[in-house]
């Protein structure tokens, strides 16, 4: 009993004892509850939660910065599955960004609602949006698929588990499918949404029944004369496929669209009444459906063209333009022979400078069945010269100079726009190598123009500007913009288009005419927008703007600039022996009074330079003493002279002109064209491509033994650009980008070793003179002796500007050539005769190899490598001297036919024709000599 009653005790002991804990642990929760309530309302006072402010207020404008951002509410879509948002932690807050977010998480579809909030902290906002969440998919499922996998059915309905429950977007995929089974010739396949339809559905199941399918068996034509049937094959779609198992599938939409293109094939042939049905037959068989495709056409009569007229033609005569054309009267309609002689009427006039001419056909069909008139419709428009032109190159790293591109150009600013030209640059270009063409991807370089955007301001921009790189081009760049008077003679780039243009209905007035009395300069502002006036007095208003920038064409080496050109101390005419010229004549008080000109380089490129515009100044006009000629060089205008004397040149910096505005900002550009004659602006865009190459291989040749091969070769070097760190080295800018040609390579071998290295500079200096250099060293072990040469060889050569792919070239090359170990002695081509009376000193020895040589080149191909048009012709004369004298000459002709390509320009067939024809004079040695294979 005693421990019982002790054990009792203890009980109750402990039942009192966890009866006490229970309480503390009750009373420490409600203590825990009442901190954490009080913490929130204090929080609640220092952050909290504010929807998104319209504008930005001004403390959290200048101080607060984002210093988090969240996105609350998502369940199922993962935050590294959503697009970049444009709000990010450190940057300052903005409510524009956070609109653009809610706008991009939007357009995901996979949230029905986005509320963004932020929340204040002592280190700065926090942004907060708080989702909705859009029903996903939770299944996708294909019933009665069979002999199309549901993995192919998946991708054509474009539809995936984890999309969001779109009824739209569920009727669009069972749409796509069904016409998926349509094209493969299931012509019964229908397919029905089971689920999906509805919001409530959790996922997507189509129903489908595919039916028996129907591929073509054999396709006829009924009624044609005109064509045969293999030919009528090739213009449609339908037909059987390979062995009748492989494609050949039934497809209405195809049938009912060859219908089409049958009917227009018939009616560019002339047939316009011309109209083909179709007729299908089904049998069956092989377990599938097969179809009897009969076209039936009925073709009409082929209309005739009674007569060819021009309408809107006042610049040409109608049998100028008609004499050339290929669809005349009297001759059956063809719309292929239009289109070609469209583009003939096309280059007549853009290759004049009109071309926005606008040129359309219009077939006139007349009462009497079968004939029809064709006029051409010409609104021909004004002349167009050539403008500014921009060079844009694009890339990953883009580092070729703009030059390389300037210097293919056949048309500078102020020529007269032939857009025949255009297209042999743009050819010329992307068969450089250096750019990127892929016709099959359409991407090449483009050569396009358009006209100045009149409400674009002209301004060149500040070289003390941040960000300044004199060897940049200028994104602004100003035009400058002068009426000239005088007269224009025709240059030699423009001899041919005069002989042409004596077909004129009238002649063109003269376009400059000369300054007769107190005729004052005409100015012609680009833009609507200027309407300056001319003045009547010498003596100019002075600026009261900042000085200015103005840029002035030029020719000169396109990396560097040309100085500045110091302003005369006085207010006086410079003295034209001091500036290097004959003295200005004014012809009028009006007169336009010219600084000097700083000299330009004779390089091709034109580019523009900034020179500072200081305070106008008063400049007295000299008299006038004798005529002078002016040529425009700097502007691409030969041929102009003035015969009043009046010679125009550009401004001198910080002097302003008699007769003209102050310059400054807001005033008219100028424009050194004739009167009358507007300008476009020529944009050129290519993109780089890969033109350095690293080859390492080796072979076995029973002729020459075990040969290696090393090549290193670069189609875009530039000797002059020295790497300045190292990522010039790694992003590929250092020695690249000049279009030079640089190539090493070493061919070590047991029976044969050959190195060599090459240096081509295609456009020396920027002009058209080119250089190419080469050093070698030869070592060869033929059968009956050993030959080891070395040395090297330069050229130069020109291409002509009235020919740009017509070039001549001259040449110098010096080599030591010594023969030795040969197999058999006593032979006097060998080893000579002089011994024995004779003169030939034979070949053993040392052998002084120096020969000079010149040649001309015609060169029209569209691609130096893999070329599928155009020819090359060649002709090489080389006199050599030294120990053996005599003449060598070599003639190489190739033409390349583009046969046949696909209509996106891949798969080209090619023709290739060839052949070249050397001669040597008698005394030429055996290691000179020509040998076949």
């Amino acid at each position: 009993m005693p421990n019982t009653h002790i054990f009792k005790s203890c009980i109750v002991g402990v039942s009192q004892l966890s009866t006490f804990v229970e309480s503390f642990r009750l009373l420490r929760i409600i203590g825990l509850l009442g901190i954490l309530l009080v913490s929130n309302n204090v929080l609640a006072q220092s952050e909290s939660i504010e929807p998104l402010p319209s504008t930005v207020p001004a403390a959290t404008e200048q101080d607060e910065r984002i210093v988090e951002v969240r996105i609350e509410g998502n369940e199922t879509v993962e935050i590294s599955k959503l697009p970049q948002l444009n709000t990010r932690a450190g940057q300052i807050f903005d409510p524009g960004a956070i609109e653009e977010d809610v706008r991009t998480l939007h357009r995901t579809r996979k949230f029905i609602d986005v509320l963004p909030k932020y929340v204040r902290v002592r280190q700065g906002v926090v942004v907060v949006f708080t989702v909705v969440e859009r029903p996903t998919l939770r299944y996708v499922k294909f019933v009665g698929n069979q002999r199309v996998t549901t993995r192919t059915l998946r991708k054509k309905a474009e539809i995936d588990v984890g999309d969001s429950i779109d009824t739209y977007g569920v009727e669009e995929a069972r749409r796509k499918l069904e016409s998926y089974y349509l094209e493969k010739g299931y012509d019964t396949a229908r397919v029905t949404t089971v689920e999906g339809t509805k919001s409530s559905d959790k996922g997507a199941v189509f129903l489908i029944d595919e039916g028996r399918s129907r591929k073509s068996f054999w396709t006829t034509f009924v009624g044609n004369s005109i064509a045969s049937d293999a030919r009528l094959l090739t213009q449609i779609k339908s037909k059987p496929g390979f062995f009748w198992f492989l494609g050949g599938d039934v497809d209405h939409e195809k049938i009912d669209s060859d219908v089409d293109t049958l009917t227009a094939y018939y009616r560019s042939l002339g047939f316009f009444q011309a109209r083909v049905g179709r007729e299908v037959q089904v049998i069956h068989g092989l377990g599938r459906d097969w179809a009897l495709l009969t076209f039936v056409i009925n073709e009409g009569p082929r209309y005739r063209v009674r007569n060819v007229s021009f309408l809107g033609n006042s610049r040409f005569k109608g049998e100028f333009l008609e004499r050339d054309l290929k669809l005349k009267s009297g001759e059956f309609f063809h719309q292929g022979n239009m289109d070609t002689d469209l583009g003939l009427i096309r280059d007549i006039y853009g290759g004049r400078g009109f071309v926005f001419a606008d040129i359309q056909a219009d077939p006139r069909f007349l009462e009497e069945p079968g004939e029809l008139d064709l006029v051409y419709k010409v609104a021909e428009g004004q002349r167009y010269r050539v403008g500014q032109i921009n060079v844009r190159i694009g890339g990953e790293n883009p580092h070729t100079r703009h030059s390389v591109i300037l210097n293919r150009l056949s048309l500078r600013p102020g020529d007269i726009l032939d857009i025949r030209k255009l297209r042999a640059d743009e050819r010329r270009i992307a068969s450089s190598g250096l750019f990127l063409n892929e016709p099959a991807r359409g991407e090449g370089p483009r050569i396009v123009f358009s006209k100045p955007d009149p409400s674009r301001e002209l301004i060149a921009r500040d070289p003390t500007q941040k960000g300044f790189r004199g060897q940049s081009p200028d994104k602004e760049e100003a035009v400058l913009d002068l009426v000239l008077h005088g007269t224009l003679a025709p240059s030699p780039t423009e001899q041919e288009s005069a002989k042409n243009d004596q077909e004129f209905v009238k002649e063109d007035k003269d376009p400059t005419p000369s300054v007769h009395g107190n005729e004052q300069p005409q100015w012609r502002g680009q833009s609507p927008a200027y309407g300056y006036q001319p003045p009547t007095t010498t003596t100019p208003a002075t600026a009261t703007s900042p000085p200015p920038y103005r840029q002035s064409f030029g020719q000169q080496n396109p990396n560097t600039t040309q100085p500045y050109v110091p302003a005369p101390s006085t207010a006086q005419s410079p003295n034209a022996a001091a500036w290097g010229g004959s003295a200005i004549g004014a012809t009028s008080p009006g007169a336009i009074d010219y600084g000097r000109i700083p000299p330009a380089n004779t390089a091709p490129t034109q580019r523009v330079t900034q020179q500072p515009v200081g305070q106008p100044q008063t400049v007295t006009a000299a008299p006038a003493t004798a005529p002078s000629g002016y040529a425009q060089s700097g502007f691409g205008q030969p041929g102009f002279s003035d015969p009043s004397g009046f010679n125009p040149l550009p401004n001198v910096p910080g002097v302003s002109q008699p007769g003209l505005p102050p310059q400054g900002f807001n005033q008219p550009p100028l424009q050194p064209f004739p009167a009358n004659e507007p300008y476009v602006i020529v944009d050129v865009n290519a993109e780089e491509t890969q033109t350095g190459r690293l080859m390492i291989g080796a072979g076995v040749n029973s002729n020459a033994g075990l040969v290696g091969n090393i090549v290193v070769d670069e189609q875009n070097f530039d000797i002059t650009r020295l790497p300045t760190s190292w990522d010039d080295i790694r992003n590929g800018t250092a020695f690249r980008g000049a279009g030079q040609r640089f190539r090493l390579e070493a061919a070590p071998g047991t029976e044969l070793q050959r190195y060599t290295a090459t240096f081509q500079e295609p456009y020396l200096f920027d002009t058209r003179v080119g250089l190419s250099t080469s050093a070698s060293y030869f070592t060869r072990y033929f059968y009956d002796w050993a030959e080891g040469r070395v040395g090297g060889r330069v050229g130069l050569g020109y291409q002509f500007v009235f020919a740009p792919d017509f070039s001549v070239n001259t040449g110098f090359r010096g080599e030591s050539v010594d023969i030795f170990n040969p197999r058999v002695q006593g032979i006097p081509d060998i080893q000579g005769n002089l011994n024995t009376g004779g003169t030939n000193p034979g070949m053993v020895g040392t052998n002084s190899v120096y020969g000079f040589s010149g040649g001309l080149i015609h060169d029209t191909r569209d691609s130096p490598f893999l070329p599928t048009e155009g020819h090359l012709a060649t002709v090489e004369f080389e006199q050599v001297i030294g120990t053996f004298i005599y003449p060598r000459g070599v003639f190489e002709a190739r033409q390349y036919f583009l046969l046949n390509q696909r209509p996106d320009g891949s798969g080209r067939h090619v023709l290739s024709l060839g052949t070249i024809l050397g001669f040597s004079g008698p005394d030429t040695p055996a290691y000179d000599n020509f040998y076949a294979g």
